[in-house]
């Protein structure tokens, strides 16, 4: 009697798994909507929605990389838009370089922050965008800053949503939460495999037989996928009959250094 194949799911990374069951669900959608099934259907994907949550929180450490991308970005914006006003200060027109002076003296008295930290140096340059929008918008426009203002602000404004948003999550954070949840799920799986067996061999319902040869295909490809990966890795690692050449430390110049008896 046909029915879905067991595998061990412990060789699936987190979001590995959580796409097969993904796919597995995709699958009760389309053929598992009987009163029969019902209960470890919706066990199942209850299991799904904790473990998705679980996930989740760990975007953590993505946020922080997108907080330094955004903070390099505002770090040359700012950069460039000193750089325009220096040069502003050596216009040809003098109406321009007149216009240009007491910008560059907001910055003389505000821009020193370069080593300070990342909330200090937001501060400032958004200090420093005040002051400036204080000469007005004809002197701004004249000058052509408006676009870096305008660039920075939203830099900025990206920032602290991004931030806000990681601030938000780690007061969720659970410790432990991945693994019990990755648990949870996959006995809710077992069970629903089990119970879709054991309806198939009593019912002989087609839904039933669609529905384990579309599991074990999905099965099928992600053995594959194990395979695979064992394939490269075991590709990786260092052929044990290549000889080996002993490392030899360096001196700063690239020279060798040898040992020396007092």
């Amino acid at each position: 009697m046909m029915k879905i194949e067991a595998f061990a799911m412990d060789r699936f990374r987190n979001m590995e798994e959580f796409g097969f069951f993904l796919e597995v669900n995709g699958q009760i959608n389309k053929l598992l909507t009987g009163e029969m099934e019902a209960k470890v259907v919706n066990d199942f994907q209850t299991a799904m929605d904790e473990y998705s949550c679980a996930l989740k929180q760990r975007r953590s450490s993505e946020e922080t990389a997108v907080m330094k991308e955004i903070d390099n970005q505002i770090k040359k914006l700012y950069s460039g838009m000193v750089m325009m006003v220096q040069s502003l200060m050596l216009h040809p027109s003098e109406e321009k370089r007149t216009m240009a002076e007491p910008v560059q003296h907001i910055i003389d008295k505000f821009g020193g922050f370069y080593n300070k930290s990342i909330a200090s140096r937001h501060t400032n340059i958004d200090r420093i965008l005040n002051e400036m929008e204080k000469q007005g918008e004809q002197t701004l426009q004249t000058l052509d800053l408006l676009p870096w203002i305008e660039a920075l602000r939203t830099a900025l404004q990206e920032y602290k949503l991004t931030q806000k948003s990681q601030i938000s999550n780690r007061a969720k954070y659970k410790k432990g939460w991945s693994t019990t949840s990755r648990q949870a799920a996959e006995e809710a799986y077992n069970n629903l495999t089990s119970s879709i067996n054991a309806l198939y061999m009593i019912y002989n319902e087609e839904r039933y037989a669609q529905f384990i040869r579309h599991i074990n295909t999905i099965i099928a490809h992600q053995k594959a996928n194990f395979k695979s990966r064992a394939t490269r890795s075991e590709n990786k690692k260092e052929d044990p009959t290549e000889p080996k050449t002993p490392d030899t430390p360096e001196t700063p110049e690239g020279g060798t250094t040898t040992e020396t008896s007092a």
